[in-house]
């Protein structure tokens, strides 16, 4: 499975290895993204460009776990995939 497809599509299935892969590299990424704007841009102007980025930042996460969804045996994961996959 390549990068774009693992955070970016929402129609693929991944394995537990691709989940907790694209998990932590996606924490480590949003933690030094949001560092990066905090140290260049100050407290006032940081917060509301931090919330800009978060959001941002949202849709990967999305992605993995909507994949990771797709191969949940539990009635939570499934209702989840479900869903964003109908809002989209």
């Amino acid at each position: 499975m390549d990068w774009r497809t693992l955070f970016f599509a929402f129609e693929d299935r991944i394995n537990r290895l691709s989940f907790w892969v694209g998990t932590i590299l996606l924490v480590i990424v949003n933690v030094v993204v949001l560092s990066l704007v905090d140290a260049v841009l100050g407290d006032e102007t940081s917060f509301i460009v931090s919330i800009v980025v978060a959001v941002v930042l949202l849709y990967p996460p999305l992605a993995v776990h909507v994949n990771a969804g797709t191969t949940a045996t539990s009635l939570d994961g499934g209702c989840w995939s479900a869903s964003f996959r109908s809002s989209g």
